[in-house]
């Protein structure tokens, strides 16, 4: 079923604390799950600091980049693999919550 308010092509999240992205992405990749960054701010691109003229900060936007996390999500994914990334974001959530 297509719904247009559905975006099939990416899951992913952001955590309060972009602090803890590195630790959530390492501890995700530990269980097997291909998590990663996703976003990065194109004003603090190369190109764009080579060509264009960026505002020299954007903090909303630089927050979101450092705190976003990407699942694996393709139309190949199984239930057991979205299982798999289920059971390791159960494992790993409750030692993030500890670090706050």
């Amino acid at each position: 079923v297509n719904n247009p308010e559905e975006n099939g092509h990416i899951t992913a999240f952001t955590l309060k604390d972009p602090e803890k992205r590195n630790w959530l992405l390492k501890a995700l990749q530990a269980e097997g799950v291909q998590a990663r960054e996703h976003y990065r701010p194109l004003h603090l691109s190369p190109y764009a600091q080579e060509n264009l003229a960026p505002p020299s900060s954007l903090p909303v936007t630089e927050h979101v980049s450092k705190s976003l996390v990407r699942l694996p999500a393709h139309p190949e994914l199984t239930e057991i693999q979205l299982n798999k990334q289920f059971q390791a974001l159960e494992k790993v959530y409750s030692h993030l919550i500890k670090k706050e």
